[in-house]
């Protein structure tokens, strides 16, 4: 007969097995992440002679990459945020009044708009490239959230 002790022994075998399992498991998906950080601090800058820890650790790369790319780097954190935050004034009160008031054609409205989130939307580039022309949008930030945040939204609203 099997004691309690005995099987909260065996549970915590296990437990501890399952732990290392895991620990193991998260050091091997990590493990590109810390080399790719660990190559970016090789003051040469190269993959294949590289060891586990960087003997001198350099930023070089970094500030190479910042002054190079810096003004690319702004442009898209503007671009990021202006979607984030069209995205959410728009889709907030959206998904506030689908949950909140119950009225008679609710099922329908929400297939209507799962049905047009099913709409590529290649399929509306060339009307919005000819309406960005005509209300001159085209080669501008906003010009660039906007249709991000069209297809933002489908998971935001």
């Amino acid at each position: 007969m099997v004691t309690h002790r005995q099987r909260l022994a065996a549970r915590q075998t296990r437990r501890g097995l399952r732990t290392g399992i895991a620990i193991v498991l998260l050091a091997l998906m990590l493990f590109p992440v810390y080399w790719m950080l660990n190559i970016s601090l090789q003051a040469s800058g190269g993959t294949l002679p590289s060891s586990f820890f960087p003997g001198h650790p350099s930023l070089a790369g970094y500030n190479t990459a910042i002054q190079d790319q810096g003004q690319n780097l702004v442009t898209s954190l503007l671009i990021a945020v202006g979607t984030v935050v069209l995205t959410l004034l728009i889709a907030t009160p959206c998904a506030y009044a689908l949950a909140q008031f119950r009225f008679r054609w609710i099922s329908w409205a929400l297939l209507v708009i799962l049905i047009s989130q099913m709409i590529p939307g290649i399929v509306i580039a060339n009307a919005l490239y000819t309406l960005y022309e005509n209300i001159g949008l085209l080669n501008s930030i906003p010009g660039l959230i906007l249709p991000t945040r069209r297809t933002r939204s489908r998971s935001g609203s």
